[in-house]
This record gives C-alpha cells, sequence and structure tokens, in this order.
C-alpha cells in the first residue's frame, strides 16, 4: 500500500494491496481486518460501505485491534449508544494508561516509568515541526549545551530520549547529555536519570542508582522525584517495601501541588493500599490531580462515572 501511494497513483498496485489485505483477512488477522474497515468506511479502493466498514471494525477490535477499537466507539457514540462506547474507549484508555507509569500495572518495571518530566519541551510551540536534526531549534540548544549551559544539555538529552524536534531516539546520547547537565546540578536529568536507572533503559538496572539520583532531583526542588521515590517504596525496588513512606512521599508531591502525587495518594486510597480504603477521598485527590494536568486521574474519575462509584453513572459525563 505505501508503493502503491509513492507511485503516482498507480491503481494496479493498490489492487494488489487490497487483495493482500483480504487475504490476511481470511486468515483473520487483526490488522487486515481493521485495514479494510478504513477502506469501507473511507470509500477508498473499495466502495464505500458503512455496514462492510462496521463489520471488519468489529473482526479487527474483537482482535484486540486498537484502531477499529477507536472507530466502533466513535460509531456506537454516535449512535447515542453510550454503553457500547464506553466499554470501548475504556479497554483503550486502560490499555494507554498501563503503558505508562502506573504501580499498579502487573507488567514487569521495564515497561514502566517513574517519571516523564512534563513541561515546556512537551509544548506544541516548542516541538519543531521540521525533520531530522538539523532541527533550527535543535541546533541552538546543542550550541548552548556545548558550551555548558545545563538547561540546554537537559534539553538536549530530553530530545534525544523520547525523539523529539526531529531528532531520532537515542537514549545512549540521551544519557550522556543527562549526565553532563545533573553533573552541573540541573534537577530534571537527575530525576529522568532516576527513571532511566529504574527502567533499565541503557544502563543495567539499578535501583539503588535510581534513588539516588531521585533523591538528589527532590533536593534540587524537583518535587515530581518524590513520586518516583514513592514508586520505589511501594514495589519494593532498592529498598524494603513500605506503604507508610511510600504515603508520605506521595503526598510530599502534592504539597507542592504535583498532580502525580494527588493521583498516587488517590490510587492507594481507592485501593486501600497501607491505608483505609476511602473512595469517597480518593475521587477527590484524582479532581485535584486532574485540575492540576495529570491524564490518568482523568481516567481514574471517567471510570468511576462509568462504573456508578461514589458518583451516579453517567456516561454523558464519562465523555
Amino acid at each position: 500500500m505505501i508503493s502503491a501511494v509513492s507511485s503516482a497513483g498507480d491503481p494496479s498496485l493498490m489492487d494488489e494491496a487490497v487483495s493482500h489485505y483480504e487475504a490476511a483477512a481470511i486468515k483473520g488477522y487483526p490488522h487486515a481486518h481493521s485495514v479494510l474497515g478504513f477502506l469501507y468506511g473511507t470509500g477508498q479502493a473499495k466502495e464505500k460501505s458503512s455496514a462492510k466498514a462496521f463489520l471488519y471494525h468489529s473482526f479487527a477490535s474483537q482482535g484486540g485491534n486498537t484502531h477499529s477499537k477507536l472507530a466502533l466507539a466513535y460509531t456506537y457514540f454516535q449512535q447515542k449508544n453510550y454503553e457500547k462506547a464506553a466499554k470501548l474507549y475504556a479497554e483503550v484508555a486502560e490499555a494507554v494508561v498501563e503503558d505508562t507509569w502506573s504501580f499498579l500495572t502487573p507488567k514487569d518495571v521495564g515497561t514502566e516509568f517513574v517519571r516523564i518530566y512534563c513541561g515546556n519541551e512537551e509544548n506544541k510551540k516548542d516541538l519543531s515541526k521540521s525533520q531530522g536534526e538539523d532541527s533550527e531549534h535543535f541546533q541552538i540548544e546543542m550550541s548552548e549545551a556545548q558550551i555548558g549551559n545545563e538547561r540546554a544539555m537537559a534539553k538536549v538529552g530530553f530530545s534525544y530520549y523520547l525523539g523529539l524536534r526531529g531528532v531520532r531516539c537515542d537514549r545512549h546520547k540521551a544519557l550522556s547529555w543527562f549526565l553532563k547537565a545533573a553533573e552541573k546540578g540541573e534537577r530534571r536529568s537527575m530525576e529522568l536519570l532516576g527513571e532511566i536507572y529504574v527502567r533499565g533503559a541503557v544502563v543495567e538496572r539499578n535501583y539503588s542508582k535510581a534513588l539516588e539520583w531521585l533523591t538528589l532531583a527532590s533536593k534540587q526542588q524537583s518535587f515530581s522525584a518524590y513520586n518516583g521515590i514513592g514508586y520505589l517504596y511501594v514495589k519494593g525496588y532498592g529498598v524494603g517495601k513500605n506503604y507508610t513512606k511510600a504515603k508520605e512521599y506521595f503526598e510530599k508531591a502534592a504539597e507542592t501541588h504535583e498532580g502525580g502525587g494527588h493521583y498516587n495518594l488517590g490510587v492507594l486510597y481507592l485501593e486501600g493500599i497501607g491505608v483505609k480504603k476511602n473512595v469517597r477521598y480518593a475521587s477527590s485527590l484524582f479532581v485535584n490531580a486532574a485540575n492540576a494536568g495529570e491524564p490518568k486521574a482523568l481516567f481514574q474519575l471517567a471510570k468511576m462515572f462509568h462504573t456508578g462509584i461514589q458518583f451516579k453513572k453517567k456516561l454523558e459525563t464519562w465523555y
């Protein structure tokens, strides 16, 4: 299909691509079902048919395809069938939340995040639309980093760490720049070094070093690092599992209006982890976290509206 698009409109190549997807769909591949659902839904290479699009997206959704789940959910939403739409949206959201940091995630810690700094690096204005490492923004930061500006070092490291500003993700280069910035006392780099050692990204996983870096970051008033320290105590990584200490560190983060602190405390009280279960208090913490811009808190509140826990079940509010 890529060849067909890049071939200046040769219809035979598109027909060939579609035939491959149809053959794969017969064998039961969810991705193939999803692509055919898209083609029938948009009328590209196939005569537009909402019924066939719905059918193929249904097959793909049953096979776990995320794109088709979203397509079906939107269809149900348009039909005001909120119950079915909410179920599909919830499945997708659950998967997204599990792929980001959560100490309740049953996956191996290597797939989890302690903390990703949320700041100007993620603002649309600051993310250059240009491609490659010749990005003007990146080059300016690189020049400043090379003359010893610790904030520029951190930004360059962050660009390499997540592949921002047209730069390809390169964790080795990110680690090098974070270390240089941390040596100059740059707090965000210290926090991200803590994350790197927790995840075992580039370096060998080392929870003791992670704790050292997160502690240094917190002393430099990187208050979100308290969440990482609390995480280590919840999981018992590099320290003895201690829910009381975890709660203390989450509270320290929350006291500084750090959204992750409110969220993590909310999870403790929602699940009764080291504290007496208190859904009402958990919901108020999630509201505080959501107001502070924590997306996972919005997810938890949505689940409460969806299931009728603490709040009256109201699927319109869920959206």
